[in-house]
């Protein structure tokens, strides 16, 4: 049995953090501000920052800060959950796989995510916040190899960024960038002999 890692952000949800603005029926310079919130969110991942703490250092216009602090703050519950993927990922569990996430992501929305059902049966989280690193600096690779005593031989890494993939492989993880075709990423876990055939 394999031990396959996912990503959050670009995998598991889709498109980008800003891309929640979309919901909102803002003018052009509305959006140009609240863009400003999703501006360099490594402070963040790093746990170095609260979200309204990065809300409030963002120099947002004070007439239109406060109208949308309550959706920028929870930005993580308006993403979009890619469903088709969630499907993938029990059916795996079915196969006897253990499930794991590796995010680089702030607490609010690890803490968010956690309590889904969706994620219910996933066997272990890590999230960069906890540990002031990101994946593509590498000790965050090292730190879940440890924290569950795996071996990289053994476990298959999806992301959708070239220098986290990059790393992982340096790592000896076996890879695949995700671009949201599970058709491709379904062919590539039968070709390493992790999904069935008839899946």
């Amino acid at each position: 049995m394999y031990n396959i890692i996912f990503d959050l952000g670009g995998v598991i949800l889709k498109d980008k953090s800003i891309n929640v603005l979309s919901q909102l029926n803002l003018t052009d310079d509305e959006y140009q501000e609240l863009s400003k919130f999703f501006d360099n969110f490594k402070p963040l991942d790093l746990g170095k920052m609260t979200l309204e703490e990065k809300f409030y250092n963002c120099n947002i216009n004070k007439n239109i800060e406060e109208k949308y602090k309550d959706f920028l703050i929870n930005y993580y519950k308006k993403r979009e959950i890619d469903f088709e993927l969630i499907k993938l990922i029990d059916k795996l569990k079915r196969l006897g796989h253990h499930i794991y996430i590796l995010s680089d992501n702030n607490l609010e929305a690890i803490n968010y995510y956690k309590k889904l059902d969706h994620f219910k049966d996933i066997d272990g989280f890590i999230a960069s916040y906890e540990y002031g690193t990101l994946k593509r600096d590498g000790k965050l690779f090292q730190i879940f190899l440890d924290k569950y005593h795996l071996e990289a031989e053994n476990c298959y890494f999806i992301d959708d960024r070239d220098i986290n993939i990059k790393v992982a492989e340096e790592y000896g993880f076996k890879t695949f960038k995700y671009d949201f075709n599970i058709d491709e990423l379904k062919e590539d876990l039968r070709k390493n002999n992790i999904l069935s055939e008839v899946l």
